[in-house]
């Protein structure tokens, strides 16, 4: 199995992104997702709504679908 420094590297030819990362590293991972047009499924918890809400703009703005 390939290991990757950063999850943009992960990315060419996936369609989801499955993120069990922490609070503090998935908002960042979802956002190259986005930009990639790859789905995300998030598993990580404490996030705030803040970020929560962010990542659904993101996805609004992007046209991918309803978000969060």
């Amino acid at each position: 199995m390939p290991v990757f420094g950063h999850v943009a590297e992960a990315l060419d030819g996936v369609d989801v992104l499955v993120d069990y990362t922490s609070h503090d590293a998935v908002r960042g991972n979802t956002l190259v997702a986005i930009e990639r047009s790859v789905s995300v499924i998030i598993g990580a918890s404490g996030l705030r709504q803040r970020v929560t809400h962010a990542l659904g703009a993101a996805y609004a703005a992007d046209g991918a679908g309803p978000g969060m």
